[in-house]
């Protein structure tokens, strides 16, 4: 573990630094189960402190299986979930005055801020409308 360290770390005193918190699970921890952590994390390359922890924590309290809900008493949830997808709600979203509100509030939000507050999303919506012809009403 310590020539993983040393390798990973800037300095010989991070590496054995980092390895001195990983050995400190020790203190809390059966030496078994610890080691068995730390052979995990490195295995799937989690070599840090908090890689071991994450190792440690999974070998001593599994994911729980979740049970499904009994939904007997309230029939009414008994749908959710398994309602089919409609693509007209999504395709809503893409026609010209969908895209002409968006513009339109995208610079409303500019001209109060003074700057757009995500440049990214204005030169996306001005790809968007120039792309559709929409910059006349």
């Amino acid at each position: 573990m310590l020539s993983i360290l040393r390798q990973q770390q800037p300095t010989e005193s991070a590496a054995i630094r980092t390895c001195v918190e990983i050995l400190a699970l020790h203190q809390n921890h059966a030496p078994a189960v610890v080691q068995t952590a730390i052979k995990q994390a490195v295995q799937e390359k989690l070599t840090t402190p908090a890689g071991v922890r994450f190792c440690l924590n999974r070998l001593l309290g599994p994911t729980p299986t979740v049970a499904p809900l009994n939904l007997t008493e309230q029939p009414a949830l008994t749908a959710v979930g398994h309602q089919a997808l409609s693509s007209a709600r999504y395709d809503q979203f893409l026609s010209a005055d969908c895209l002409r509100q968006a513009a339109a509030r995208l610079y409303a939000n500019e001209d109060r801020k003074g700057v757009a507050a995500d440049t990214n999303t204005t030169t996306n919506c001005n790809c968007a409308i120039k792309e559709k012809n929409l910059l006349s009403p």
